[in-house]
């Protein structure tokens, strides 16, 4: 469980924050949350100013689609 997790390396918290903001922008795909596409970081960037390094673009893309992954994921005793 949660308590089982390691603690929350504070070097990327930053990170953290980004991804939720770029994601709350993207919306649905109509069945559950969308990735995050190269041009949603683009345009956040432009818009808030941030400067994205390649890495901190890898780790976002890769984040979302462990996030849709998990959220698309069927649920136990779902039908």
């Amino acid at each position: 469980m949660l308590s089982e997790a390691p603690p929350f390396p504070n070097l990327i918290t930053y990170l953290w924050i980004w991804f939720w903001e770029i994601h709350n922008g993207c919306g649905s795909n109509g069945w559950g949350p969308a990735e995050i596409t190269w041009r949603d970081l683009s345009a956040w960037s432009e818009l808030t100013g941030n400067f994205l390094e390649p890495w901190e673009c890898a780790a976002l893309m890769q984040l979302s689609a462990s996030y849709v992954r998990i959220r698309s994921a069927k649920k136990p005793g779902a039908t």
